[in-house]
Formats: structure tokens, sequence, C-alpha cells
């Protein structure tokens, strides 16, 4: 009924009229071994107007100031915010670290301290109380709570993977002693069973595209696995170096089969995630199932994080959010109608219809459009394929990708569920399947890179398509996006340097001589990138930077819907912090041509334009390189 809300919804904020302080504190690791001597908590003192409790009460005056800086939409105090910090364990009140300080606004400070040696060693820690106190120099104190785990061990050679909370990378370690962590950049697809059982050698094929992730999807039925074929399959992955991430989509709410297969594959060397609820939302599964299942099987297996993926924006976000360390988006927004749905058409009433079409009370437009009889598709009705996603006469439609991870991550802090604990990390799933349903096309090898380039841009932390096999054109172009950039291997094609003052080109640049693109991507520091043109509105473009030293990783994805024809310029940082450029090597362009740099100005420019969904990859730098 388009008339009923379905609910669910993240409730608009209410901003307040005073400035609010947001005090948090998390570990930065989900967890830490015993091995470990040394662990962190990120800090956060944020200032705003619609989390936390009042920064600045009292006097008139006072009052006065905060309510015009609330009008200004500002997040900042005139007056001396440090603050003194201290951090101690809740139940003894004894300090992880000495007291200090901080400023309010600041976020994402990290302070490192000594970890505490087990009680028991071997047995399972249960998780230490953690306060954080900032006091200001008028005396009022902001508290906040966490929790640190601390965990012994795997009593058996077997993986362990855990959630950097700081940048949102995966990390997993294995062996004996646990003693080192590798970053993985998750780059892969969901994988159809019924392809790995045609031929023996597709699993080898598959690696050898470049991929670093085997995620099986099962069948319908029960398990929906022969857990003996999987477990050949698994044994195999870990020979091509594939982590796994096991799902239990169809059998997440069922505690004994989520025992048989945690049980089964936890101690794997290649475990590293569990995949629980595929699209809960869009099946309405109860909000709490996920949670559910989250505590079940944390208490079987600590030592993986868990994910799912949720179909709609803003449906029961914050219940079935709860129930993973990982939520994946699923925006599908190529060729589909993203007003009215081609798949779902209205039964009208004759009675109110009569027999004229002008008797309707949709638009003209959409009666000659052959609208006539189509379920639209806006926040409470319709489906079009891509929940809440809107059309745009001057944007390709895959803006809307970013759209629905910037709303996460803008909610995300408000959210009680959420408060002190480590922040969900999200990955995406570009639409990378030939038409059907909905979606009148198969999208373009360029559109699948640009989907997943939109993603990070905005914060993803790992890429998973849906789904494999596919069209030959997205496998060709994403293969060579898994080898050039994301795991840079041997085997890379040529790329691109630019060096002279004229952009001359030098091919066969080594895989050594660059940082790992995942490196940026999981460890960088934001970097802001500007571009400038004659005519171009630079909305039409989503520009992202991390930086690294002296280096910045620049990712750009043209969004215009028929592309841009004319000559552009893309800059990194503003004022004193400008970066002036003088080296760069392009990791991604599918055109491979037009880049240069204007050594002169210290930017990076870009002759003849860029192609709708174009998207590259550019790692630049000073002269002293």
């Amino acid at each position: 009924d388009p008339l009923v809300v379905p609910g669910g919804a993240i409730p608009p904020a209410s901003p307040s009229l005073v400035l609010l302080l947001d005090a948090a504190i998390r570990p930065r690791m989900s967890f830490y071994l015993e091995g470990e001597d040394v662990g962190s908590m990120i800090v956060d003192a944020r200032l705003g107007r619609v989390t936390g409790v009042p920064f600045e009460e009292g006097d008139a005056a006072a009052e006065e100031r905060t309510e015009l800086r609330a009008r200004d939409n500002a997040t900042s105090v005139a007056d001396d915010t440090t603050m003194k910090m201290r951090i101690y364990y809740t139940s003894t009140h004894v300090d992880l670290l000495p007291a200090s300080t901080i400023k309010a606004g600041d976020e994402g400070v990290e302070k490192s301290f000594p970890l505490p040696r087990p009680v028991n060693p071997g047995g399972l820690q249960v998780p230490l109380p953690v306060t954080l106190e900032l006091t200001k120099t008028d005396g009022t104190v902001f508290r906040a709570d966490t929790k640190l785990y601390y965990l012994p061990n795997p009593t058996i050679s077997q993986s362990a993977a855990r959630i950097d909370s700081l940048y949102g990378g995966i990390q997993v370690s294995g062996g004996d002693t646990y003693a080192s962590w590798e970053t993985i950049f998750p780059y892969s697809f969901y994988l159809s069973g019924a392809w790995l059982q045609e031929d023996p050698g597709n699993l080898k094929r598959f690696s050898d595209l470049g991929y670093n992730i085997l995620h099986v999807v099962p069948g319908g039925q029960g398990i929906g696995y022969d857990l003996d074929q999987l477990d050949g399959w698994f044994t195999e992955a870990e020979n091509l170096g594939l982590w796994i991430m096991f799902d239990m989509r169809w059998t997440y709410q069922n505690e004994d089969y989520v025992r048989t297969q945690i049980e089964r594959y936890k101690s794997r060397k290649n475990m590293l995630l569990w995949y629980t609820a595929d699209e809960p939302d869009g099946h309405e599964d109860a909000p709490s199932a996920t949670s559910k299942s989250y505590a079940f099987i944390k208490s079987l297996d600590p030592y993986h994080p868990i994910s799912l993926c949720l179909n709609c924006q803003n449906y029961y976000f914050e219940s079935y959010a709860s129930g993973a360390d990982i939520i994946l988006a699923d925006a599908y927004p190529i060729g589909n109608n993203l007003t009215y749905s081609t798949k779902y058409k209205y039964v009208r009433n004759p009675l109110l219809f009569h027999s004229s079409p002008f008797s309707s009370s949709l638009p003209l437009y959409d009666m000659l459009n052959n609208n006539l009889n189509s379920t639209p598709c806006n926040s409470t009705y319709g489906d079009c394929g891509c929940d809440n996603c809107v059309p745009d006469a001057m944007r390709s439609p895959l803006f809307n990708i970013p759209e629905r991870l910037d709303f996460w991550h803008e909610k995300l802090p408000r959210l009680p569920s959420f408060r002190n604990q480590q922040p969900k990390t999200f990955w995406s799933v570009p639409q990378s399947f030939p038409r059907q349903d909905f979606w009148t096309r198969t999208p373009t090898g360029d559109e699948v890179i640009a989907m997943a380039l939109l993603a990070i841009n905005h914060g993803a932390k790992g890429i998973i398509g849906w789904d494999f096999p596919t069209d030959e054109a997205i496998i060709a172009t994403t293969s060579r996006f898994a080898k050039d950039v994301v795991q840079q291997t041997d085997d890379a094609v040529p790329l691109q340097r630019l060096v002279s003052p004229r952009g001359g080109l030098a091919h066969g640049v080594s895989a050594g001589s660059f940082e790992w693109f995942g490196k940026y991507i999981l460890a960088g520091a934001d970097e802001r990138v500007w571009g400038e043109a004659q005519e171009v509105e630079f909305s039409l473009f989503d520009l992202k930077g991390w930086r690294i030293g002296k280096r910045v990783l620049v990712s750009i994805v043209c969004l215009a819907e028929e592309g841009v024809q004319e000559d552009l310029r893309f800059g990194v940082g503003e004022g004193d912090e400008r970066l002036r450029i003088f080296r760069g090597v392009v990791l991604w362009d599918e055109r491979r041509e037009g880049w240069d740099i204007n050594i002169g100005e210290g930017v990076l420019t870009k002759r003849g334009g860029m192609m709708k969904a174009e998207s590259a990859v550019i790692e630049v730098g000073p002269k002293e390189w």
C-alpha cells in the first residue's frame, strides 16, 4: 500500500541549539592475542549538534555564543578546549596509560598501552571493560565505556582475522606463534558452486584471474553444500592462496546447522570470515535474527569476523547491521528504470479508473511513456531493483552507490547500538550480472570498475561482485584491475609513469616501484583532490585521495552521463598543504592515454576529457619521489 510507511527507518536527526561533545572510545583492533605486547585505543572528542551532551553550559553569554554557532552549523569552540584525558580499567580503576590531554573536536586519536598478561593463559578471556574520562578546565567530566577483547592464541594452527577500527581493513594471522599480521584488501566475486562442479580446473582458473576471496554461494535447501566436496575446494583454495568467505545465508538462523558448519571450518588456515544473512531486509527476516546469530557464532568462534549484505538503504538498518562486523551494500543501478518498476504492475480499480487514461492521477509524461500501469518507486513503495536509488539527468545512475555508503556512514555515529563499539566496516557488491528481471542490460567492464572505485572512494574496504561466472568483458576488465591495481602481481600489464616536464611516458614500470594500492586504502590519510575545467561542473566527477608520506593515491571516476570532452586538471591538497605534483604512475585507466603533468602548476592534466564511467587510479608525488 503506497499510503503505508514501511517503518524501520532511522528517524531524522533533531539538531541541538547548543554545541554537544560526543566522547567515545574503542580498541583499535577488534581483539588482541596473548602473544601481543602493545594495544591501542582510539579516542574521539567529537563536537556537533546531534549526538553527545552539552559542551558549554552556564552563563547566558556562553549559551548565546553556542546558539549563534549552532545557527551557523558550526562545530568549533572559541574558548580553550584542551581537556584532561584518563583511560582506565573500569572494575579496578587501574590506568591503561599515563594521563594525557585532548582537544575538543579531535577525532581518531590513537593512544598505545601495554596489554595485560592473561589471568589464565590459554583460557578464553572475558572482555575487559574500559572507561574514558575527559575533564574540562571547569571540572565538567565526560565519560564513555568500551570493552577490550584480549584472547588466547587459538589452540590449533588456524587463521585469526580481525578488524582495524581506525582504517576499517581486515588483518589475518596464522601459524604457531601468531607473531605477525597481514592486511588484506578483498577483491572477488560471489561464486557459483555449480560452475565449480562443471570442471575440476575452474577453481584454478578463477584464482589465475587475480581474485583473492573464495565465496561459494550455497544451494537453496538445508546447508546447501556437499560438505565433502566443499572440503576439497577449500583445500585447493588454500594451495592457491584464496581466503574463504563462508556463506550460511539459508541456515544462519538454525543453530544446529550453524554449529555444524562453524566447527567444521573455523580451523581452516585460509578461513577469513563468516557470511550470514543475504538481504535479510529484503526477505524480511526478523530484525533480531542477525544479532542472535552473531552472538551464537562468536560464542563458537571469536577469531573471525561476521559479515552480511543489506538490500535496503534505510529499513531496520540498526537492527540488521547489529548482527555483523562487516556490512556489504548491493545497490544495482544499471539498466533499470529507477522511477517506475518494469517488473511489478498496478492492478487498477476500473470503477475508479473509468475508461479514459486522462482520469488517472498519473502525470501525462508517465502515460505517454508506458508507465501507466507501472508501480512507482519511492521511499515507501515500489521495487525497481535498487532501493531508494534515483535518476539524474546529468549524472550516471552510478552516483547512487556512494550515496548509499555516505548515508550509512553519516547515520552510524548516532545509533545507540553502535556507540563505543568497533565501527561497522563497509564492503560493496558491484552489479556484475547479465540482464535479468529489472535490469535491461549488462553493465560494461568500465561500469563495474567504476562501481568498485566509487565505493572505495566512499569508505568501502572490500569488493565482492555479484556474481561469477559473468560476461566475458566484465571478467577481462576485473581481472586486469585485480592484477594491475589490487594485487599488483608480477605479470601486471605495463603501466605508465609520468616523469618529464612535458609528460613523456616511460612504459614497463615494475610492480615494486610504487606503494601497494591496498596500503593507501587501508592505512592512508584522507587527502582532498580537486578538479578544474572551463565548462564542466565537477559534481560530474567523484574524486578521492589517500596520502602516505609524500605520495598520494588519486582515484577519479567520471559520472557524466554523456562523458566530458574538454581538457581537465586535477590537483591535490590546498593552501599550505597543497602537493605540487612532479611525478606520477598511472595504475589504472582503460583508455591509457591523455594523462600528463603540468610541472609549472603542479597538477595532473587529462587531454580530451573522460568518457562515461571512465575511471583512473594514479599515484602522484613531489620531485623527491
